[in-house]
This record gives C-alpha cells, sequence and structure tokens, in this order.
C-alpha cells in the first residue's frame, strides 16, 4: 500500500476537499477493493480517499493539487 496526503483534493463534480489522504492498494487474488471514503478501481489497483486528521507513519505529504478525475490515468504504471 501507497499513501500519500495532498492539501486540495478535486473531485469530479468540483468538489474541493482539504488535507486528504489518498491510499493505493495493488489488487491480489480474494482481496477486495479499498472502501470508504471516495474509491476507484485502476485496474491493477483501488485507491480510497479519507480526511488527514492526525499524523500518519508512512504517508508522503504532496501539498498542492490531486486531481481524483485524472486518478485512472495516472495510476497506468
Amino acid at each position: 500500500m501507497k499513501r500519500i496526503a495532498v492539501s486540495r483534493l478535486h473531485l469530479p463534480d468540483g468538489t474541493i476537499l482539504r488535507n486528504q489522504v489518498v491510499e493505493f492498494l495493488p489488487h491480489t487474488d480474494g482481496q477486495l477493493p479499498l472502501v470508504g471514503g471516495g474509491w476507484v478501481d485502476c485496474g491493477p489497483c483501488s485507491a480510497r480517499f479519507y480526511p488527514l486528521t492526525e499524523e500518519l507513519a508512512c504517508t508522503k505529504w504532496f501539498g498542492g493539487d490531486f486531481y481524483w478525475d485524472t486518478l485512472s490515468a495516472e495510476l497506468s504504471i
């Protein structure tokens, strides 16, 4: 799992959420996609977001803006 924190998360409907955590988790056999907050299935992985309420271990702070609607293209790695 990879986890980043961003200052502003832009959702497809135009909503802007401040101080959000975005988690990425590769799919494995028998493992359900992430749920909770908002989530998206990006082929080889799934992602979700939720509010940053406390310091989280192993979370990289990116700051700035992250656009949720471009997530599938960004994760095609």
